[in-house]
Formats: structure tokens, sequence, C-alpha cells
């Protein structure tokens, strides 16, 4: 045997938390970390979700489960469901099933450009999920690359909610208000929500921000660096680059800025709002691109004429022909059909080019409408 061989090196030992065997840190953030790992216990692969750092106290682990398992009594398409809640060794987590599907970005990692329509029905879905929880009460609190799925449909499904623990603080109160005075727990818990799905929304922006410009937003990759760098608590300016690696519509382009806005006031006020904006926008495109308008232009382009209500000829024929006839009258056929008052427009210019070439006037040049 060759002493002068290299041995073979030996397999890394697997790093056990509990009864799960780590396989792959798939991301992290001030607040959390989300790790890949096998479950014995259903013989598959599984997402572990859980603080950053232990909680200094059991009351406090217990705190950080509390906020879990109530995000988890919520049932949406667009929502993770857990397959457990646990400790080990006072570190608390959460359990995802990874057939649900791989963080967002590990598919960026696979689809590097993303075309605007996927990137605009993952956000929909996204916001989907996070409108109904936040109309429950509750949030997610640490929106990060790792803590949104991206299932085999391409939509976002969002992984534990309330796992970013105790980041929000409420927002401040009005002087002299009940809940600065330390006032009753209900508007204290309004005033906490708030906070939270605003912090949220801001985080959908970042996510926006991320697909569309195919840049972390600041190069941070961290996005509460990133909220602490724009208003309230700083004051970094943040717009889509206008070298992009997608052309981008300019009315999307609005809609991402102005989710991330530096005026506060701008902003979008909730997921529902900024949902509507961006269905709205795909609802246009689709009109745009294969709706009935599109059917009308390729009308036009092949006929040239928009097809009319029946009697169309016999119409015209009579509305031309009164010289007499009041324009208020004239409005009042043409107003209810777009094809007549375009074969009038088409009647009244061929009269106005065979009076001119009667009249020996020369070539004409323009035709007023």
């Amino acid at each position: 045997m060759d002493s002068s061989a290299p041995a073979a090196s030996k397999p890394a030992t697997p790093r056990q938390f509990g009864r799960f065997e780590l396989r792959q840190l798939l991301g992290k953030s001030v607040a959390t970390m989300a790790w890949l790992a096998f479950d014995p216990r259903i013989r598959g692969e599984v997402m572990l979700v859980m603080p950053r750092r232990p909680p200094a106290s059991p009351s406090a682990a217990a705190k950080w489960q509390a906020g879990v398992q109530r995000g988890a009594r919520l049932n949406h398409p667009n929502l993770a469901p857990l397959l457990d809640i646990g400790v080990q060794e006072q570190w608390p987590f959460a359990v995802v099933d990874r057939r649900i599907g791989v963080t967002l970005g590990e598919w960026l990692a696979q689809h590097s450009e993303p075309t605007v329509a996927d990137t605009v029905n993952l956000l929909i879905s996204a916001l989907q999920g996070l409108a109904y929880a936040h109309d429950a009460g509750t949030g997610h609190q640490d929106v990060q690359l790792h803590s949104v799925l991206v299932n085999d449909d391409g939509e976002a499904v969002w992984m534990v909610l309330g796992a970013g623990g105790d980041l929000v603080t409420p927002a401040p109160s009005p002087r002299g208000s009940d809940a600065e005075q330390g006032g009753p727990a209900a508007l204290q818990q309004i005033h906490r929500q708030r906070g939270e799905a605003q912090r949220d929304l801001l985080g959908c922006g970042l996510l926006m921000h991320r697909l569309l410009a195919g840049a972390l937003a600041l190069d941070e990759p961290d996005f509460n660096q990133t909220l602490a760098r724009l208003a309230p608590t700083g004051h970094e300016i943040l717009r889509l680059p206008y070298q992009t690696p997608q052309v981008i519509p300019d009315a999307l382009r609005a809609i991402a800025n102005r989710c991330t806005a530096h005026q506060e006031r701008h902003r979008y006020r909730s997921a529902r709002t900024l949902l509507r904006a961006l269905e709205g926008w795909r609802q246009a495109q689709a009109l745009e691109s294969g709706g009935p308008l599109a059917l009308l232009m390729d009308r036009l382009q092949s006929v040239g004429h928009l097809p009319a209500q029946p009697g169309l000829a016999a119409r015209v024929t009579g509305i031309t022909s009164v010289e007499g006839q009041h324009a208020e009258e004239i409005a009042e056929h043409v107003l209810q059909d777009i094809a007549l008052s375009l074969e009038l427009v088409r009647s009244s210019n061929s009269v106005q080019v065979r009076g001119s070439m009667e009249a020996g006037d020369g070539p004409i040049l323009a035709i007023r409408r």
C-alpha cells in the first residue's frame, strides 16, 4: 500500500438538533433562521424555523411559541401548515414540510431572472396570504427570502407566521392618550398589530424590489437591516433602478416605488390595498395582450373599422342626410355606438375629399376631423 497516497476524507459528522439532523442552512436574519433537516419521525426532509438566538428565559421561549401557534391556527392556501412546534434545550422551533416548496432564495438561485409576469403572480399570492393573516390580527414580523416558500405552481406560501418575535415596536400614540399612559390592553394590541402589518408590508416592497431589480435593496441580505435604513428610522431613499434585467412597465414601476416611498404617507396602507393594485395591473395587462381590447385592435388593423351594431348603414344615411339636424340629436345616436362615430368621421372625410377635388383645390394634405 502506498503510504504517500492521501487518506480518504471522512464524511462530516451530521449536526444534530434534538431528533433532527441539520443538513443545510437555508437563510438567516437578525431575528430568525431556517434549516433544511431530516426528521426520522416522518422519514423525510423538513424545514426548521427558530429564533436566531435562544430566548433568555423559559418564559421568553413560551412567548415565541405562543406567537407562532397563534399564526398556525389560520388556514389559507398561502400559509404553510406546521407539522410540529417544540423546544429543544430552551430553543423553540417550528417544523414545516419540505414538500410544500423551496425557499424564495433557493428559487431565485434557479430562476435568476424571473419574468415580470412570474414576479407579479408570486407577489399576488404572497399578499393574499399576508392580507388574510393581517385581517386575523397576526403577521409574520420577519419578511425574508427564507420566510417565503415557492410551490410547484409558482405561488408563494408564508412559512411560520409570528417567527419574528418582538421585532415590532408599537406605533407611537398621541400624547395624553390612554395607550401612552398604559391604557387598555386592547388599544395597545391594536397599535402593535398596526406596526406589525406596516413592517410586513414594507418587507413585501423589498421582496418586489429584489424580484424586479435582480439585486438586493441597498445591498443588504437581511431585510431588517434595510428597513432600519428607510424612514421612519433611517434616511435612505429606495427606488427601482432604470437598468433592470427585465423591462418594467411604468405602471408597475410606480407600484414598486410607492411600496418603499420615502414619505410614509405615500406608501400603501394595507396588504389588501397593494394586492388590489397588483391585481388591477395584471388585469390591465391581460386585456392589452389578449382580451377584448386586443380583438378590437386586430379588427381595426385588418378591416379598418370596429364592429357595429345592426342597422349601422341605415343610421349613418339617416343622420348624414339631414342637414338641419341639431348636434345634440346627432350626438345622442353617436355616443351609443363607437363604430358609428368612426363611420361618421370617415363619411365626413370622404365628403371633404370629394368637395376639394371637384373644386380643383389641389391635393389634400390634411383632413380636419
